[in-house]
């Protein structure tokens, strides 16, 4: 299935990388395993099949910049939080424990530490599914976290359409019919038909 491969093409760009961004995120360490929610409360990872559970949307927090709430798409009411010094998913009030800062090492790997106990990084310590805590730095690839976006966006400029009027008094008008939106991988589209009017005088 590839509706975690779905492309979009937009005309404006993202205020950054992360925010409001959905991702998939891997452990290096063990680089088949992705972060994951597969019931209520209940937080790790999983290497198969993709699924929901394993998408999460990071949200800006904008007295906190920087910082990011981490929430799952399944469960869009839980979020990733460290509590009592044990990492979890939250679904109760908004908190600073459920803040988190994605730290890049430049090559394409993140660490990520909570905001209220900076102590605290996400570690993938051992093979096992629930094998994810929150530990004390060390800079190894177990803390080390790679965010692969839902969507692959690109930017694009396009003349749909041009006419020299120079030499003519009149204006020119011509309605065309464009598509824009998000086209899925099958065969059926998602879609918003908008009509423009350009009009070009001398």
């Amino acid at each position: 299935k590839q509706w975690y491969q779905r492309r979009v093409a937009i005309t404006a760009g993202m205020d950054d990388f992360l925010g409001h961004s959905q991702f998939l995120i891997y452990s290096k360490s063990f680089n088949r395993a992705r972060l994951a929610s597969t019931s209520p409360g209940v937080v790790g990872t999983y290497e198969h099949e993709f699924s929901p559970c394993q998408l999460w949307t990071l949200e800006a927090d904008p007295q906190k910049p920087g910082f990011y709430y981490v929430v799952n798409e399944r469960y869009p009411k839980y979020r990733l939080g460290v509590t009592n010094h044990t990492f979890v998913v939250w679904d109760g009030s908004h908190f600073t424990d459920q803040l988190f800062k994605f730290v890049s090492n430049h090559d394409g790997y993140y660490s990520i530490q909570n905001a209220l106990y900076p102590e605290e990084w996400i570690t993938k310590h051992g093979r096992e599914d629930s094998d994810v805590s929150v530990r004390s730095f060390t800079g190894g690839d177990d803390q080390l976290w790679r965010l692969v976006p839902r969507f692959q966006a690109s930017k694009l400029n396009q003349v749909v359409f041009n006419y020299d009027n120079r030499q003519g008094s009149n204006p020119i008008g011509r309605e065309l019919s464009v598509t824009t939106g998000v086209r899925r991988t099958h065969t059926s589209a998602i879609s918003n038909t908008s009509t423009y009017k350009k009009s070009i005088s001398a």
